[in-house]
Formats: structure tokens, sequence, C-alpha cells
């Protein structure tokens, strides 16, 4: 490669140093003309690189203050959140304390409740006879039934009127309610008949085990004060110990007041001798 300057009758003067023009051989031009278009080719594909990094620049920039503005929201939404925590962190606290007073209340009724419940039997108790620790229920009477269950088989079993020590004047859904509690929870066990059925009426068919199937309650006012009664259907008879029946009255005829019994004819004799 030649360093040359143009001269004033428009030729070439080769020149030491630098010149105004270059003069290339054939070979050294087609290099150069292959070294520009390389150059032009990377000169090109940079700028469009450069044009796409710029334009997904501006792309991310703008996510960034979308993401910027979610984060704003995000933490106004927590600090919502947790005041809504604090809120409900002394609503709780204050359920607890109310909970805490509701449950004394209700242990302290349950107490009262109780207590009643063994007045009221232990009333009860006296007015009929019992004694005083007894759980207040009698057996009145027990006699045998048939009917037909669902599918239209025999049922062949007891039906039985037990009294209670609650008194008739109570509502009745509190004396069925205790009345039943009072039954499976000791006074059926107590009658030989430790099961009941879970539905309260005909069986669909025959019972094989001793077991309550159908009971009735009464509010009783006949008797004396009146009391509610209970009569329950059982696939067996009952077996009523001594202190499920009612109290037996003594008769005294011809007694004194001392109670000792004197016949007719020596009533007659103690007359004659004191006359």
């Amino acid at each position: 490669m030649l360093h040359a300057v143009k001269t004033s009758i428009g030729s070439y003067k080769i020149v030491d140093g630098d010149g105004t023009h270059v003069i290339m051989t054939r070979e050294e031009y087609h290099d150069y003309v292959n070294i520009s278009r390389m150059l032009r080719d990377d000169i090109q594909r940079f700028s469009r690189k450069s044009v796409d990094l710029h334009r997904k620049l501006q792309e991310d920039l703008k996510t960034i203050e979308s993401l910027k503005s979610e984060l704003a929201v995000a933490e106004g939404t927590i600090k919502e959140l947790s005041e809504q925590k604090g809120a409900l962190e002394r609503s709780i606290s204050t359920l607890k304390e109310e909970l805490a007073k509701l449950t004394d209340d209700l242990t302290h009724a349950e107490a009262l409740n109780v207590n009643l419940r063994r007045i009221c039997r232990e009333r009860a108790n006296q007015a009929r006879g019992l004694q005083k620790n007894s759980d207040g229920y009698v057996v009145l009477v027990s006699q045998e039934w048939r009917e037909k269950a669902q599918d239209s088989r025999l049922i062949r079993g007891y039906k039985s009127t037990i009294q209670s020590p609650y008194d008739a004047g109570m509502d009745d859904e509190t004396a069925k309610r205790q009345i039943f509690e009072d039954l499976v929870n000791g006074v059926l066990a107590d009658l030989g008949c430790p099961y009941y059925e879970q539905v309260n009426g005909r069986p669909k068919e025959p019972i094989e085990e001793m077991s309550m199937y159908r009971w009735i309650y009464t509010a009783d006012y006949r008797s004396g004060s009146g009391f509610w009664t209970v009569t329950i259907y059982t696939s067996g008879p009952l077996q009523v110990p001594p202190h499920l029946r009612p109290p037996q009255k003594h008769r005294n005829q011809g007694g004194n007041q001392n109670g000792q019994h004197k016949s007719g004819r020596n009533a007659e004799k103690g007359t004659e001798k004191s006359s």
C-alpha cells in the first residue's frame, strides 16, 4: 500500500509518509473491501443489538416502576393486615375473657341445677315415702305387650310405666331431656335393659336383645302432687329391684293407737272385764 498526493494536472505522486490518497494493489483493495464490509456488518449488528438493548432497558424500567407500585400496594396491604391482626388479637383476648366468665357462670349454673334437681328429688322421695338418697324413679306397672314391627312381624315385649321424681309442672322440654338422660345413664341398666334404640318408634324388625325401642312422656297430675312419668316399650321383661318399686303401705286392721291388733272376741272380753 503506497501513499500519494494528487498533482495539479490530475495525476498522483507517490510520497513518503502520509499522503492524501492511498494506492493499493488489487489484492489489497479486495482485502480492504472485505474488511470494510465485515466492519459495516458488525456496526449494523451492534447497532441493532444496541436498539434491542435500549428497548429491553426501557421495558425493564417500566417493569421496575410497575413492581415499585405493586410493592407500595403490598406494603399498604401488609400494614392494613397488621392493623387488622392487632384488632383481631384484641378481640380474641376480649372473647377469651368473656368465654372464661361464661364458663364460670355455666359451671355455677350447672352446680345450682344439680343442687336444685337433688332438692326436687329429695322432696319427691319424701312425698312418696322413698329413701332420701333414692334416684326417685319407681316402676308403677309393667305388662306384656304385643304389636307389629314395620316389617309386619309380631313384636312380643313389655310396656312399663315409670314415675320420675320431677314435678308434673316442670316444662316438657326440660323434663323430657332430664328423664331421658337419667334413663340412659343408669335407670335402664338398673332395670336390666342396657340398650336403647336410636329411633323412638316401632322398630323395623323384632329386636333380639333386651332393648328399649319406644318411650312416651306423660305429665301425670292424678298421683298426689303429680309427677312426670315415662312409658317405655322393651323387647323383654324388666328386672325391677326393690328400690325401684313403690313403697308398700302397711294396713292396720282393728289395731289400737299403738298398732296392736285385737280380734273381735278379745275385744269383747276386754269390755266384759272393764264392766
